[in-house]
């Protein structure tokens, strides 16, 4: 550092030691890790303990249950059969175990790993934080002091105390931008760090971390892009990118191919029109988390304090920050959503996977790390010209301790927040056989160590589920005709299931959890029946040994690996003998397409049946004909939707009230459009089943044209309140003017008013 006259010495020493000790990389982990222990205190004491927040439960047994299938069966946790009545763990986007923290759970534990998991990720997105503020600003001290903002705000606190540990993922979306800013300038050690930094990311099971992630990279592509107009460079610039778009998606496909696998047997469709001004985004990041941070309320995006705001203002004024100033912005306006009506949210949920996403305030999230590079640009900025100017040194000084106190506020407030956890004892494991429970979505932790597995499922994405799951059964395994003969278990694990079956007639075999085409059995063809696992035998003995081996999963644990080892070969090669960059890139690019392609050809093929495009209570979405009891209404609204009837049946003893609708769709729908749906009982609204998503399958928008659609849902309602229940339903757009769309015409007979028609009647049954 050049010193200049009249500069502060008492200034210029505090930032010459600053800088010094931010350069060696020990003691920049320290404060990282000392920030990180300050915000886990409290949670080291309760390691071992079971987070009682519903969401925890579900999450926690995933990595128990990958722990478990590890440890005690010797297999690779592909297949969990304790969630859900059985999924295909490796494509579920939320289980965490394909990332490298799952030896922290193999060593100590799932539950007791938890803030071990959660303190190594702090400091590895501290870390990744600094050298991306580094990129960018000349003091290594200022980027040490402002990296911990992004790791300890409070979205990350909230998600602790949620037990949704798969969200410290984000940790390594600054890797990801480190990795490809060097990269796209020409580094080629760029390319991998970014690359393995995603996997890392996808294998944490990063549900939106990753699509959140992929668009900040995009975003700096952008900002990266040369100024000449030349070929040339452009050229170079694009080959660049590609290679890293092919690296990225190479080295993750282990978890990438499993996921769309999955979304593609059961498509995730999230609906709403979600919104915030830009006042309550001010309050959720500045304002006082308090301690239950369900929903929205202030604070929930706390990144410290207000007046630190104006340091990072100040940092956007200097010109190498005009582009990340620029995404920063771009982020904030998205995170507004749906308020303002149409904006960059609602333009990016018409991509892929982005409209399975339906919380626009996570984005202030992604913006964090870029707020403490401004934070951190606006110090050096301050203290540039302290030390042209001396009498301002006041400001930079001032400013820096305004940056600590702001930290040390996020770090007490994360640890406070632990405080009001609601902790319990893990509960004691039964040695018994395995089987199938109905289960308890919100107690679903419990459930794996009475060894037994929760029909009742929890999860956000729609997993294939059969309608046949039965809790009750005396055995999983058992045959369709139980006169035909004898089934007995000789042996079981998640993944292996042998049995001994005696066959006096030829029947079906069926095991009692959900179906995947990844099941595979050593006598006859695994299939689905219903949606369960069953395979057709003949008469006679057999020893019948159904194994779990999906294709998916081969293929992408094989191109990952094929991908990682060719990126350091070429980086070694490239090291010792010189390779051209040109050169080394389309090694980048061909060599994991030439793995993909060979392990392609060598993994085991599966039989894919069609997907069931079912409603949530199995009946099908497309039928040929109305049924005889329906509502006939044929209602035919401004927007190019017929709802052509409708029913409402029961309730039931638990008092479930069962709607249908049957839609037909002749154009093209607006995005907006949606379904409202009022039960009226004594002539006022006792419940609102509003939804915009057909059958919890499609938008309006997409669903197909020109034939019948079931929409099914349920309501529940007081059985024991005297009176007639009454559906009433029609179209409205959930976002916009949020009025409902006009009806043209009718049937002579339906009961039409306020563009609402009138679609049958439930009277309960004495109780």
């Amino acid at each position: 550092m050049t010193t200049l006259p009249h500069t502060s010495p008492w200034l210029l020493r505090v930032q010459r030691g600053l800088d010094h000790g931010a350069r060696r990389g020990l003691i920049r982990l320290a404060v990282f890790a000392a920030f990180a222990l300050w915000a886990l205190w409290h949670a080291f004491g309760d390691a071992g303990q079971l987070n009682d927040f519903y969401d925890a439960h579900f999450l926690l047994g995933y990595e128990d249950h990958a722990v478990r299938t590890v440890l005690e069966h010797a297999q690779l946790p592909w297949w969990d059969p304790y969630s859900c009545g059985g999924l295909y763990s490796l494509g579920n986007p939320q289980t965490r175990w394909g990332a490298p923290t799952l030896l922290l759970s193999l060593l100590f534990g799932a539950a007791r790993a938890v803030p071990l998991v959660v303190f190594a990720m702090l400091i590895i997105g501290a870390e990744g934080t600094y050298r991306l503020i580094r990129l960018r600003t000349p003091s290594p001290g200022f980027a040490m002091l402002a990296a911990p903002i992004y790791m300890l705000s409070g979205y990350l606190a909230a998600a602790y105390w949620l037990g949704w540990v798969q969200f410290f993922g984000f940790a390594l979306m600054p890797w990801v931008l480190y990795g490809t800013t060097r990269a796209l300038r020409g580094d080629l050690r760029g390319h991998l760090v970014a690359a393995v930094a995603f996997a890392f990311m996808v294998g944490f099971g990063g549900t939106y971390a990753t699509p959140f992630t992929v668009l900040l990279a995009a975003l700096e592509g952008l900002a990266c892009a040369p100024r000449q107009r030349a070929w040339r460079p452009w050229g170079l610039f694009l080959l660049r990118g590609a290679a890293l778009a092919v690296l990225l998606l190479a080295i993750s496909w282990f978890r990438v191919g499993p996921i769309l696998d999955e979304m593609a047997r059961a498509p995730r469709v999230m609906a709403g029109a979600p919104g915030h001004t830009f006042g309550s985004l001010v309050s959720m990041a500045f304002g006082q988390i308090p301690d239950n941070p369900v929903g929205f309320p202030p604070g929930r995006l706390y990144i410290g304090l207000a007046p630190l705001a104006l340091v990072a203002i100040l940092g956007a004024f200097r010109r190498r920050m005009w582009a990340h100033t620029a995404i920063t912005l771009f982020l904030i306006v998205a995170a507004t959503g749906y308020h303002y009506g149409a904006g960059p949210f609602v333009w990016l949920r018409e991509l892929p996977v982005f409209d399975t996403l339906r919380y626009p305030e996570r984005l202030l999230l992604v913006a964090t790390p870029l707020y403490a590079e401004h934070v951190a640009s606006g110090l050096w900025l301050m203290t540039r010209w302290a030390r042209r100017r001396p009498r301002l040194w006041v400001l930079p000084a001032a400013a820096t301790l305004l940056l600590i106190t702001s930290v040390s506020f996020e770090a007490a407030r994360f640890e406070g927040l632990t405080h009001h956890m609601t902790m319990v004892s893990m509960p004691i494991q039964q040695a018994r056989p395995f089987q199938q429970a109905r289960g308890n979505r919100w107690k679903a932790g419990f459930f794996s160590y009475q060894s037994r597995g929760s029909i009742s499922c929890g999860e956000a994405y729609p997993v294939a589920m059969s309608t046949e799951l039965r809790g009750d059964l005396p055995a999983d395994e058992y045959l369709t005709d139980p006169a035909a003969g004898t089934v007995h278990r000789d042996d079981w694990s998640p993944g292996r299931v042998a049995l001994t079956v005696d066959l006096r007639a030829a029947t079906t075999l069926r095991v009692n959890q959900n179906y995947h085409p990844g099941w595979r059995s050593s006598v006859g063809v695994a299939r689905s029946d219903q949606g369960l696992i069953a395979v057709d035998l003949p008469a006679g003995r057999h020893e019948v040994v159904l194994s779990f081996l999906p294709r998916s999963g081969v293929v992408g644990l094989g191109t990952s690996l094929l991908a990682l080892l060719l990126a350091f070969a070429v980086l070694r090669w490239r090291a010792r003998r010189g390779l051209a960059e040109p050169r080394a890139l389309a090694a980048f690019i061909g060599g994991p397409l030439l793995a993909f392609a060979v392990v392609s050809l060598l993994a085991p093929s599966e039989v894919r049946d069609a997907p069931r495009l079912v409603n949530a209570d199995g009946t099908p979405l497309v039928i040929e004909a109305l049924p005889a009891d329906a509502e006939r209404v044929d209602v035919a609204f401004a927007a190019p939707v017929e709802l052509l009837g409708g029913r409402l049946v029961g309730p039931d003893a638990e008092g479930m009230l069962r709607g249908e609708l049957w839609f037909r769709i002749t154009g093209g729908v607006p995005r907006e459009v949606g379904v409202f749906a009022h039960i009226e009982q004594g002539g006022r609204v006792v419940r609102e089943a509003d939804h915009e998503v057909l059958g919890g399958t499609w938008f309006f928008a997409n669903a197909p044209r020109d034939v019948i659609l079931r929409d099914a849902f349920t309501v529940m309602v007081d059985r024991r309140a005297p009176g007639t229940f009454t559906l009433f339903a029609g179209l409205w757009n959930i976002s916009g003017d949020k009025r409902r769309v006009p009806m043209i015409s009718h049937a002579p007979t339906a009961e039409v008013r306020d563009d609402r028609v009138r679609l049958g009647d439930a009277v309960p049954s004495a109780p």
